[in-house]
Protein backbone atom coordinates (compact mmCIF):
# COMPACT_ATOMS: atom_id res chain seq x y z
CA UNK A 1 0.00 0.00 0.00
CA UNK A 2 2.91 1.87 0.64
CA UNK A 3 4.02 1.67 -2.89
CA UNK A 4 0.52 2.56 -4.43
CA UNK A 5 0.26 5.63 -2.21
CA UNK A 6 3.73 6.83 -3.63
CA UNK A 7 3.03 6.28 -6.85
CA UNK A 8 -0.31 8.32 -6.11
CA UNK A 9 1.61 11.10 -4.39
CA UNK A 10 4.20 11.50 -7.64
CA UNK A 11 1.12 11.39 -9.97
CA UNK A 12 -0.45 14.04 -8.30
CA UNK A 13 2.87 16.42 -8.03
CA UNK A 14 3.06 15.97 -11.86
CA UNK A 15 -0.63 17.14 -12.31
CA UNK A 16 0.09 19.85 -10.86
CA UNK A 17 3.32 20.90 -12.06
CA UNK A 18 1.25 20.47 -15.68
CA UNK A 19 -1.30 22.88 -14.95
CA UNK A 20 1.55 25.51 -13.55
CA UNK A 21 3.05 24.73 -16.97
CA UNK A 22 6.56 23.19 -15.43
CA UNK A 23 5.40 19.64 -17.22
CA UNK A 24 4.14 17.91 -20.36
CA UNK A 25 0.89 17.17 -19.23
CA UNK A 26 1.32 14.39 -22.53
CA UNK A 27 4.30 12.86 -19.91
CA UNK A 28 1.56 12.75 -17.32
CA UNK A 29 -1.08 9.40 -16.88
CA UNK A 30 -2.58 7.78 -13.39
CA UNK A 31 -0.50 4.66 -12.21
CA UNK A 32 -1.28 1.48 -13.85
CA UNK A 33 -2.38 -1.97 -12.51
CA UNK A 34 0.16 -4.64 -12.47
CA UNK A 35 -0.73 -6.95 -15.10
CA UNK A 36 -1.87 -10.32 -14.15
CA UNK A 37 0.55 -12.40 -14.77
CA UNK A 38 3.48 -9.83 -13.18
CA UNK A 39 5.18 -9.90 -10.17
CA UNK A 40 5.66 -6.65 -7.39
CA UNK A 41 7.93 -6.34 -5.02
CA UNK A 42 7.97 -7.53 -1.63
CA UNK A 43 8.69 -4.28 0.92
CA UNK A 44 10.03 -5.08 4.69
CA UNK A 45 10.58 -2.76 6.96
CA UNK A 46 13.43 -3.11 9.46
CA UNK A 47 11.48 -5.06 12.55
CA UNK A 48 11.26 -7.97 9.99
CA UNK A 49 15.01 -8.59 8.93
CA UNK A 50 18.14 -8.18 10.87
CA UNK A 51 21.94 -8.56 9.25
CA UNK A 52 23.93 -10.66 11.37
CA UNK A 53 27.23 -13.07 10.59
CA UNK A 54 27.60 -11.69 7.26
CA UNK A 55 23.66 -12.81 6.54
CA UNK A 56 20.51 -11.08 5.95
CA UNK A 57 17.65 -12.58 8.02
CA UNK A 58 14.22 -12.30 7.09
CA UNK A 59 11.64 -13.45 9.68
CA UNK A 60 8.94 -15.85 7.92
CA UNK A 61 5.62 -14.82 9.86
CA UNK A 62 3.65 -17.96 12.15
CA UNK A 63 0.39 -17.34 9.55
CA UNK A 64 2.59 -17.60 6.82
CA UNK A 65 4.28 -21.05 7.55
CA UNK A 66 0.94 -22.44 8.85
CA UNK A 67 -0.69 -21.30 5.61
CA UNK A 68 1.63 -23.00 3.24
CA UNK A 69 3.30 -25.31 5.16
CA UNK A 70 6.51 -23.41 5.17
CA UNK A 71 8.87 -25.00 7.90
CA UNK A 72 11.47 -22.46 8.09
CA UNK A 73 11.40 -19.72 10.82
CA UNK A 74 13.82 -17.35 8.81
CA UNK A 75 15.32 -17.21 5.17
CA UNK A 76 18.87 -15.99 4.91
CA UNK A 77 21.04 -15.03 2.06
CA UNK A 78 24.49 -14.06 1.89
CA UNK A 79 24.99 -9.89 2.77
CA UNK A 80 26.87 -8.29 -0.18
CA UNK A 81 26.29 -4.81 0.77
CA UNK A 82 28.82 -4.50 3.68
CA UNK A 83 29.63 -1.07 2.63
CA UNK A 84 25.99 0.10 4.40
CA UNK A 85 26.02 -2.46 7.16
CA UNK A 86 26.26 0.36 9.50
CA UNK A 87 23.48 2.85 8.04
CA UNK A 88 20.32 3.57 9.35
CA UNK A 89 18.38 0.75 7.15
CA UNK A 90 14.72 1.61 6.64
CA UNK A 91 13.53 -1.44 4.88
CA UNK A 92 14.04 -4.33 2.72
CA UNK A 93 12.86 -5.03 -0.75
CA UNK A 94 13.05 -7.67 -2.80
CA UNK A 95 12.54 -7.56 -6.53
CA UNK A 96 11.96 -9.68 -8.97
CA UNK A 97 13.75 -9.73 -12.09
CA UNK A 98 13.12 -11.49 -15.40
CA UNK A 99 9.89 -12.49 -14.94
CA UNK A 100 10.82 -13.92 -11.19
CA UNK A 101 13.12 -16.19 -12.61
CA UNK A 102 15.77 -15.03 -9.98
CA UNK A 103 15.17 -12.28 -7.22
CA UNK A 104 17.63 -9.18 -5.99
CA UNK A 105 17.25 -7.33 -2.76
CA UNK A 106 17.06 -3.66 -1.96
CA UNK A 107 18.39 -2.06 1.33
CA UNK A 108 16.89 1.25 1.69
CA UNK A 109 18.65 3.83 4.26
CA UNK A 110 18.79 7.44 5.12
CA UNK A 111 21.62 9.21 4.77
CA UNK A 112 22.25 12.66 5.83
CA UNK A 113 23.56 14.64 2.42
CA UNK A 114 26.94 16.27 2.78
CA UNK A 115 26.74 19.21 -0.02
CA UNK A 116 29.77 19.38 -1.90
CA UNK A 117 31.12 22.75 -2.30
CA UNK A 118 31.38 23.69 -6.54
CA UNK A 119 33.29 26.14 -8.03
CA UNK A 120 31.47 28.28 -10.62
CA UNK A 121 31.94 28.40 -14.55
CA UNK A 122 32.43 24.83 -14.15
CA UNK A 123 31.93 22.06 -16.34
CA UNK A 124 32.37 18.41 -17.69
CA UNK A 125 31.36 17.66 -21.10
CA UNK A 126 30.75 13.62 -21.75
CA UNK A 127 30.36 12.03 -24.95
CA UNK A 128 29.61 8.13 -24.60
CA UNK A 129 30.19 5.51 -27.58
CA UNK A 130 31.13 2.08 -28.01
CA UNK A 131 34.72 1.21 -28.90
CA UNK A 132 35.11 4.70 -26.38
CA UNK A 133 32.50 4.00 -23.82
CA UNK A 134 33.10 7.74 -22.06
CA UNK A 135 35.30 10.69 -23.61
CA UNK A 136 35.06 13.71 -21.55
CA UNK A 137 36.60 17.06 -21.21
CA UNK A 138 36.55 19.80 -18.21
CA UNK A 139 36.38 23.50 -18.33
CA UNK A 140 40.14 23.59 -17.89
CA UNK A 141 40.70 21.28 -20.87
CA UNK A 142 41.91 17.94 -18.70
CA UNK A 143 40.21 14.91 -20.50
CA UNK A 144 39.86 11.27 -20.59
CA UNK A 145 38.94 8.35 -22.75
CA UNK A 146 37.29 5.30 -20.89
CA UNK A 147 37.82 2.37 -22.63
CA UNK A 148 34.70 0.57 -24.25
CA UNK A 149 36.38 -2.30 -25.90
CA UNK A 150 36.04 -4.49 -22.87
CA UNK A 151 33.07 -4.02 -22.55
CA UNK A 152 31.97 -5.34 -26.25
CA UNK A 153 33.89 -8.14 -25.74
CA UNK A 154 32.64 -9.25 -21.89
CA UNK A 155 28.95 -8.84 -24.15
CA UNK A 156 30.28 -10.88 -26.87
CA UNK A 157 31.51 -13.65 -24.85
CA UNK A 158 28.48 -14.26 -23.24
CA UNK A 159 26.57 -13.74 -26.32
CA UNK A 160 28.42 -16.23 -27.88
CA UNK A 161 28.27 -19.07 -24.97
CA UNK A 162 24.88 -18.22 -24.17
CA UNK A 163 23.82 -19.43 -27.85
CA UNK A 164 26.17 -22.66 -28.30
CA UNK A 165 24.46 -23.60 -25.05
CA UNK A 166 21.12 -22.88 -26.14
CA UNK A 167 21.62 -24.67 -29.30
CA UNK A 168 22.37 -27.70 -27.32
CA UNK A 169 18.73 -27.45 -24.97
CA UNK A 170 17.02 -27.30 -28.23
CA UNK A 171 18.74 -30.24 -29.54
CA UNK A 172 17.78 -32.17 -26.55
CA UNK A 173 13.95 -30.90 -26.81
CA UNK A 174 14.78 -28.55 -23.48
CA UNK A 175 12.24 -25.34 -23.75
CA UNK A 176 13.20 -23.15 -20.68
CA UNK A 177 16.47 -22.06 -20.00
CA UNK A 178 19.03 -24.43 -17.96
CA UNK A 179 21.00 -23.65 -14.50
CA UNK A 180 23.53 -22.71 -16.71
CA UNK A 181 22.34 -20.33 -19.20
CA UNK A 182 20.61 -18.80 -16.21
CA UNK A 183 23.99 -18.00 -14.48
CA UNK A 184 25.51 -16.62 -17.91
CA UNK A 185 22.77 -14.57 -17.49
CA UNK A 186 23.08 -13.17 -14.63
CA UNK A 187 26.97 -13.50 -14.52
CA UNK A 188 27.02 -11.24 -17.62
CA UNK A 189 24.90 -8.63 -16.29
CA UNK A 190 26.88 -8.30 -13.12
CA UNK A 191 29.94 -7.60 -15.07
CA UNK A 192 28.61 -5.14 -17.12
CA UNK A 193 26.91 -3.11 -14.26
CA UNK A 194 30.21 -3.86 -12.54
CA UNK A 195 32.39 -1.82 -15.24
CA UNK A 196 29.61 0.70 -15.70
CA UNK A 197 29.27 1.51 -12.02
CA UNK A 198 33.11 2.12 -12.07
CA UNK A 199 32.88 4.45 -15.09
CA UNK A 200 30.31 6.45 -13.50
CA UNK A 201 32.59 6.60 -10.43
CA UNK A 202 35.11 7.82 -12.22
CA UNK A 203 34.03 10.24 -13.65
CA UNK A 204 31.86 11.42 -10.56
CA UNK A 205 35.19 11.55 -8.18
CA UNK A 206 36.84 14.04 -10.99
CA UNK A 207 34.10 16.17 -10.09
CA UNK A 208 34.51 15.79 -6.74
CA UNK A 209 38.21 16.68 -6.68
CA UNK A 210 37.87 19.58 -9.27
CA UNK A 211 34.49 21.09 -7.49
CA UNK A 212 33.02 21.21 -10.99
CA UNK A 213 28.75 21.89 -10.59
CA UNK A 214 27.60 21.01 -14.25
CA UNK A 215 27.82 17.99 -16.09
CA UNK A 216 26.95 17.70 -19.78
CA UNK A 217 26.37 14.33 -21.08
CA UNK A 218 25.27 13.53 -24.93
CA UNK A 219 22.01 12.15 -25.97
CA UNK A 220 23.28 9.20 -27.51
CA UNK A 221 20.79 8.90 -30.23
CA UNK A 222 23.34 6.70 -32.02
CA UNK A 223 24.71 3.84 -30.13
CA UNK A 224 21.92 2.05 -31.47
CA UNK A 225 23.60 2.55 -35.44
CA UNK A 226 26.92 2.08 -34.22
CA UNK A 227 26.44 -1.04 -32.51
CA UNK A 228 26.16 -3.82 -35.62
CA UNK A 229 27.20 -6.92 -33.61
CA UNK A 230 24.54 -9.19 -34.41
CA UNK A 231 21.06 -10.10 -32.88
CA UNK A 232 19.51 -6.59 -31.10
CA UNK A 233 17.69 -8.51 -28.43
CA UNK A 234 21.52 -10.09 -27.21
CA UNK A 235 23.92 -8.20 -28.72
CA UNK A 236 23.07 -4.35 -28.42
CA UNK A 237 24.80 -2.75 -25.59
CA UNK A 238 23.20 1.03 -25.98
CA UNK A 239 20.60 -0.21 -23.27
CA UNK A 240 22.95 -0.94 -20.81
CA UNK A 241 24.50 2.12 -21.00
CA UNK A 242 21.62 4.68 -21.64
CA UNK A 243 19.97 2.65 -18.46
CA UNK A 244 23.11 3.02 -16.00
CA UNK A 245 24.39 6.10 -17.19
CA UNK A 246 21.06 7.89 -16.45
CA UNK A 247 20.61 6.40 -13.11
CA UNK A 248 24.06 8.37 -11.76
Amino acid sequence: MKQVDKAFQSYFKLVEKAREGKYDSNKVSPPNYLDKEGFYLLDFPNQMFQIKDNYLRIGVPKKFREEFGYEQKEIQTLFTYKEVRNKNIKRLQILPKANAKYFKYRLVYKEEKNPIETKEDTFLSIDLGVNNLATFADHSGRSAIIDGRKLKSINRWYNKEIARLRNIKDKQDIECDTKQIKKLFKNRRNKIHDYLNKTVHKIIEHCKDNRIGTVLVGNGKDWKQKVNIGDKKTKTLSRYRSTHSSRS
